[in-house]
């Protein structure tokens, strides 16, 4: 009985001690992989965004908004000196594969500018339909006058999140 309560005791002790392995801080900046934040009245540097350093081009990299709370690891557990972020209550940015790609389309916008581009597309078909055309050399008699003009790319795509 008495190792038993040596067993308990001893796992009470460790549940209750001040080495916290997660705790909740402030995102004060954001510095390529690394962030630093506010945890109570200490200032952390060189908190890593990925649980892997070096992250290669093949990662997810999640970078958190300035000022959003976040949950913090310290893989030191309770020494604080390997932070890693795990959640993010804001986020910025999140870059997939390197993000050479560029950023997500837009779905919605894309597909208005597709219905657009589909409308011009009957609306010619029309008109080419019926709308005779003379011999000789004359010119067509249809006029087409499109409702799409040239997609811009940053009309559509959201940089927030960009793929390799």
């Amino acid at each position: 009985m008495a190792y038993e309560r040596e067993i308990r005791h001893n796992i009470e002790r460790i549940a209750n001690s001040n080495n916290r392995s997660l705790f909740h801080a402030i995102v004060r900046s954001v510095n390529g992989d690394v962030c630093t934040i506010e945890y109570g009245n200490t200032i952390l540097t060189d908190v890593r965004l990925t649980a892997i350093s070096d992250v290669s081009d093949n990662a997810i990299v999640v970078i958190p908004k300035v000022g959003s709370a976040v949950v913090v690891a310290d893989l030191s557990m309770g020494n604080m000196r390997d932070l890693v972020i795990i959640q993010y209550s804001t986020i910025e940015s999140i870059t997939i594969n390197g993000g050479n790609l560029g950023g997500l389309v837009i779905a919605s916008k894309i597909a208005d500018w597709m219905n657009k581009v589909a409308q011009d597309m009957q609306t010619l078909s029309t008109l080419l339909q019926s709308t005779p055309v003379a011999g000789n050399g004359a010119p067509l008699g249809a006029i087409f006058q499109p409702q799409t003009s040239v997609i811009n790319t940053s009309d559509i795509i959201n940089n927030k999140i960009k793929h390799g």
